[in-house]
């Protein structure tokens, strides 16, 4: 049910035409009627000490098959765009390309997957790094950014995204794996929903309206993996 009482702005587009859309778990979300993002109502937002509390609770340490096999799902398809773009492993400065592991969490496996496979990343969070954001731009420029399962905890979506294109070199790839909205029979019982942390919902229209507005090229892979590659001039 949607109730059309003017009451939000989105926080991607910030937009004012949206609608609630649903409570669960006593949340109530919202859906922009432009650019067909999900998102937490703004006064239900999860204190910093509550989502530092919530990513303590992910084990991501231990290389058990059902965590290597959930990462692949984003490692394998990064992997076949970074060798199909330097075959040889060498960018054309003459460096291997680099890359970005946003918001890793408490350990930075998929950071080390990578490596192992001669791509070398930086990883960084904003609870379990101890540095500041603003301390990668003097490491950037990054040839591709590894958003896994990052992007639902964006309270600011578009500021985010603009800041990771801030990081790109040109023709850089921000590969993100976030379920989608759209590709939910039932969203009542969608398994997002019960997480407190998850703000900001995408469907392919909201990865649409990003890549349009951010000057970005989105291809949509298997599942819920989504390459937004920055688009150079010329």
């Amino acid at each position: 049910m949607m109730d059309d009482q003017p009451g939000a702005t989105c926080p991607l587009c910030g937009g004012g035409d949206c609608c609630f859309r649903l409570e669960r778990h006593g949340r109530r979300y919202w859906t922009c009627r432009d650019c067909d993002l999900l998102f937490l109502d703004r006064a239900q937002l999860p204190a910093s000490a509550d989502e530092r509390r919530r990513y303590s609770l992910h084990d991501n340490s231990q290389r058990s098959s059902g965590y290597l096999a959930f990462l692949e799902r984003l490692r394998r398809p990064v992997l076949d765009w970074l060798r199909q773009r330097w075959p040889e492993h060498v960018s054309a400065a003459g460096n291997r390309p680099r890359g970005l592991d946003y918001c890793c969490g408490p350990y930075p496996m998929l950071a080390e997957l990578m490596a192992e496979t001669g791509f070398p990343v930086v990883a960084w969070d904003p609870y379990f790094s101890e540095r500041p954001r603003s301390s990668l731009v003097a490491e950037a420029p990054f040839d591709f950014i590894l958003c896994c399962e990052v992007a639902e905890h964006f309270f600011r979506p578009r500021e985010e995204f603009a800041f990771l294109i801030g990081l790109l070199a040109p023709g850089g790839l921000i590969a993100v794996m976030t379920a989608r909205h759209d590709a939910v029979d039932r969203l009542e019982a969608w398994h997002y929903l019960s997480d407190e942390t998850h703000v900001s919902l995408f469907s392919r229209r909201s990865l649409d309206w990003l890549a349009g507005r951010l000057g970005l090229r989105l291809t949509l892979r298997a599942g819920d993996i989504a390459f937004l590659e920055l688009v150079e001039a010329g």
